[in-house]
This record gives structure tokens, C-alpha cells and sequence, in this order.
């Protein structure tokens, strides 16, 4: 999804919990261990 997105919204628990574009969200330590898995980038 991050491969085609302008923008992408997280949701978690029915709340926003983050925003931003493929890069911003890729880039966040955060997102990346939370929604990808500890330590994969997407695009690897």
C-alpha cells in the first residue's frame, strides 16, 4: 500500500494514530516496528 499511496492514515483501536506520506510513515521508528515488523523498511 505504501508503494501507491499519496498519503496513507493509521488507524489503531478505531482512532487515528498517525498520518502522512509513504516516506514520512517509512521513515518513523514507530510505524516501521508497530505496523511492519522490528526492523524492516518497506520497499526491502
Amino acid at each position: 500500500m505504501l508503494e501507491i499511496s499519496d498519503r496513507t492514515y493509521v488507524l489503531g483501536g478505531g482512532r487515528l494514530v498517525m498520518e502522512g506520506t509513504p516516506a514520512e510513515l517509512g521513515s518513523s521508528p514507530e510505524f516501521v516496528e508497530s505496523f511492519l515488523g522490528g526492523g524492516r523498511r518497506p520497499g526491502a
